[in-house]
């Protein structure tokens, strides 16, 4: 694999997004930075990871993630991996949800951030570390959910989007009130006493969006060296139908339904397994422990970001 290590080394997913508006954004950007860009085709998540490495072990210093939140998970799990603080990570937003690049400040356009990529600097941000059974050793960037999310994120079609707009989430959240599955946990903050919950769903947030743009923990930092654990609790039709309201025109961590907290460690334990996701990225576990570390990778963020506190 040939590439130049003082260029922005482009993993570019062909199928994440619309995949005829990606194909020309890519033709626009070999069009118009040809001569500062490498990209490389990707055909798998495993061929991204794959890539990731080899590039830093050749000398790349700064890698640009294009597709969704899920390639963006790969390549930045590859370079945490490496353990290389000085390779950089840039978003080219192509994919649905586009979490990641929303909690950055970036616009949501691969063409539009294609300056910033090649030439600005990042700030430092946190990530986090996920342990667990059976297995599981992967970094995050933006966000871990689990339990009903799965199902609630189905019910957002583009048709519920363009048809509600900001108010998709509560349209969403009516759509699921009748098939929600309860989740008895086992909650541990940092060293505190565990704490029993029945809940639906679980989000640890580093950054502030899920679900193609969804404020789950609107008041989140990238570089504060916190994790923002939101807990939603098991409730009646009536309270479920509140709490998605307070989502839209209030602020959700007032209500009773939810149990909202600021830690550098959450352990959970659950009586059965459960489904989760990490920046997309979906698996399965009983048992996990998610640990911030601060200031752990660069990455190039938007020019005005109110999810990322000013750096010296």
């Amino acid at each position: 694999m040939t590439q130049s290590v003082d260029k922005l080394q482009i993993l570019w997913n062909p199928k994440a997004g619309p995949q005829e508006r990606n194909a020309a954004s890519l033709a626009q950007i070999k069009s118009e930075h040809g001569e500062q860009v490498c990209v490389h085709v990707t055909d798998s998540e495993e061929h991204s990871a794959q890539l990731t490495k080899q590039l830093i072990e050749q000398g790349a210093r700064r890698i640009a993630a294009a597709g969704g939140d899920g390639v963006i998970n790969v390549v930045a799990d590859a370079i945490l991996r490496a353990n290389r603080p000085d390779v950089t990570l840039a978003v080219l937003p192509s994919g649905t949800g586009n979490d990641y690049a929303r909690s950055l400040g970036l616009p949501l356009s691969p063409v539009e951030v294609m300056s910033s990529a090649i030439t600005d600097s990042p700030a430092t941000l946190d990530v986090f570390e996920l342990q667990g059974n059976p297995d599981l050793s992967r970094f995050g960037v933006n966000m871990l959910a689990g339990g009903n999310t799965g199902e609630y994120t189905r019910q957002l079609t583009d048709e519920v989007k363009q048809q509600w707009g900001a108010f998709c989430f509560l349209r969403g959240a009516f759509g699921v009130l009748q098939n929600l599955e309860v989740f008895p946990l086992e909650l541990q903050f940092d060293d505190g006493p565990p704490l029993q919950v029945n809940a639906l769903n679980l989000f640890v947030a580093n950054g502030r969006c899920a679900g193609a743009g969804l404020p789950v923990a609107p008041n989140a930092l990238l570089n504060d060296g916190w994790l923002d654990v939101v807990v939603v609790l098991e409730g009646t039709a009536v309270q479920l139908a509140q709490l998605a309201l307070t989502y839209v025109v209030g602020d959700p961590r007032e209500h009773e339904l939810i149990v909202a907290r600021r830690v550098r460690r959450l352990t959970v334990r659950s009586e059965k397994t459960m489904a989760w996701a990490v920046d997309g990225q979906e698996f399965s576990a009983s048992e996990l422990t998610a640990t911030i570390h601060p200031a752990r990778l660069p990455v190039i963020v938007g020019p005005t970001n109110p999810a990322v506190t000013a750096q010296a």
